[in-house]
């Protein structure tokens, strides 16, 4: 027997909305727990360090007091010998020497320990959790405030110059105004920017120059280890430099730190950087398994996707800590632009939309590949996707659509 039974739900589409706020709620407390949980393990690892040099100090301290106490012990004897040889001196004398000597090796203040522990690092931190993560609204009290763990999907992509930057917004279709930077910065077609949030860019590297390295032509320049911060509104601010130059690098804003990939020139040609903001310094990780540059970076399944490039037919997965080089290989090795598109990851090169997915058990993503209509220019900028479009920035700074699902130009 089969039977049959309907529910009549009242205002079903603000209950499902309520679910998915419900959900995606809790996907971000389980997130910030996990970070909570890895501050806590930092802090313990610092204690632990701490623990290790206190006991060298104290240890160091230890054979001080014991040096100094043989010296102690050898004027000390000197004197009694001095007073055994003229025994007939006053005795006041003789205890005067005793006394110079102890006053000698007994200061006033004795400095054991001199490790200081800067716990400023530690404070921006946890501020920046409580700020975003725990206030409804939070207003950051400057152009460097951390990046929102949680990545929030924007809507805007973002042209940027040396004097300028200006923002499309694929949901209206509306490609705003340049916006002149209130403070020049350098920037050249071999910058990479990122989008940190609405509103806000991360600008790093650059340095015209041929991508040959064994050429070297007069007037070129080298790759830089600039980097900056930049708002849709002009606020410029200047980042702490890179480790390495880095031309036409692939950069993106990932949990909570932006992560900087590649070089067509240079020693940066197979590093990988991440600085956390409101951090003075860059953080150097493994380095990649294969040269990269001219791509963008992908967010797809809580990893960060390096899929080919010019020069690179190769695709490597970034954990966060480890750099894992995938087997399967690209038709072309070319500029590429990759982006997220519900389950699937998308990555679009001069000829070719690669459509990779999750269907199996295997460690290796399935592949489909089709051929697509409109080459078009081959340099991409960060993408969105909108409605079963892609969005860029072409060379010239002109906004390109493709099509989600055959890569074609729509243009």
């Amino acid at each position: 027997m089969h039977c049959t039974a309907t529910v009549e739900v009242p205002n079903f589409p603000q209950y499902l909305q309520r679910c998915q706020v419900f959900v995606q709620g809790k996907e971000e407390l389980l997130g910030n727990i996990a970070r909570i949980d890895l501050c806590c393990t930092e802090i313990t690892n610092a204690v632990e360090t701490l623990i290790v040099q206190i006991q060298q100090y104290k240890d160091e301290f230890l054979k001080q007091l014991q040096a100094m106490k043989g010296e102690m012990t050898r004027e000390i004897n000197q004197s009694i010998e001095e007073a055994e040889a003229s025994i007939g001196q006053d005795t006041v004398e003789l205890k005067g020497k005793y006394s110079a000597a102890l006053r000698h090796y007994v200061p006033n203040s004795l400095t054991i320990f001199t490790y200081q522990i800067d716990c400023t690092q530690v404070y921006a931190s946890l501020q920046s959790l409580i700020q975003i993560q725990f206030s409804p609204s939070p207003q950051p009290s400057s152009l460097s405030a951390a990046i929102p763990p949680a990545q929030v999907q924007t809507a805007e992509i973002y042209w940027v110059t040396g004097k300028s930057v200006q923002c499309f917004d694929v949901r209206t279709s509306q490609l705003h105004p340049p916006v002149q930077l209130r403070t020049p910065i350098l920037a050249d077609e071999n910058s990479r920017w990122a989008v940190v949030d609405s509103g806000r860019v991360v600008l790093c590297g650059g340095g015209k120059g041929d991508t040959s390295e064994s050429l070297v032509i007069s007037g070129y320049s080298k790759p830089r280890k600039t980097a900056y911060l930049l708002s849709k509104t002009g606020e410029v601010e200047t980042l702490p430099e890179l480790q390495y130059g880095h031309q036409s690098p692939g950069v993106i804003a990932w949990n909570g730190r932006v992560l900087v990939f590649g070089s067509s020139r240079g020693p940066g040609g197979r590093q990988c950087e991440a600085l956390v903001l409101t951090g003075q310094t860059w953080e150097a990780f493994a380095e990649m398994h294969k040269k990269r540059f001219e791509f963008t970076p992908a967010i797809w399944r809580d990893s960060v996707y390096l899929c080919g490039g010019a020069r690179n037919r190769t695709v490597e997965v970034f954990d966060g800590v480890s750099l894992q080089l995938l087997e399967f290989r690209f038709p072309e090795g070319i500029q590429c632009m990759a982006c997220a598109h519900g389950e699937t990851l998308l990555v679009v090169t001069v000829n070719y939309l690669i459509v990779l997915s999750r269907t199996g058990s295997g460690s290796e993503p399935d592949s489909v590949l089709k051929a697509r209509r409109g080459a078009g220019s081959q340099t991409f900028t960060p993408p969105v996707v909108w409605n079963e479009v892609i969005y860029s920035f072409d060379e010239d700074g002109d906004v390109c659509k493709y099509s989600a699902e055959t890569g074609a130009s729509l243009d």
